[in-house]
């Protein structure tokens, strides 16, 4: 499997590079087609990017479960609350 990894992204990136290539010695280069190799030449750091941000946001889920558990012993002390404004 690794294998096949490595082969896409070589393929990925040759055929993004090509694509620039051959829009850097055009006459007239679309900017459609630079767009398009440099999403090709930067596939294979989608996975990776992709990794980071749900670590990312991984780290952030413990922290948005902490605020929740206080919450009930918040509506518990909001309770008290009401008891006291009795």
């Amino acid at each position: 499997m690794n294998r096949w990894l490595l082969l896409k992204d070589m393929l990925l990136t040759g055929a993004g590079v090509a694509v620039i290539f051959t829009q850097i010695v055009s006459s007239k280069p679309s900017d459609t087609l630079l767009v398009v190799g440099l999403a090709l030449a930067g596939a294979q750091y989608l996975g990776p990017a992709k990794q980071i941000m749900s670590g990312l946001s991984g780290s952030h889920s413990p922290q948005a479960e902490q605020p929740e558990s206080s919450q009930p012993s918040h509506s518990s002390s909001s309770a008290g609350g009401t008891g006291d404004d009795d």
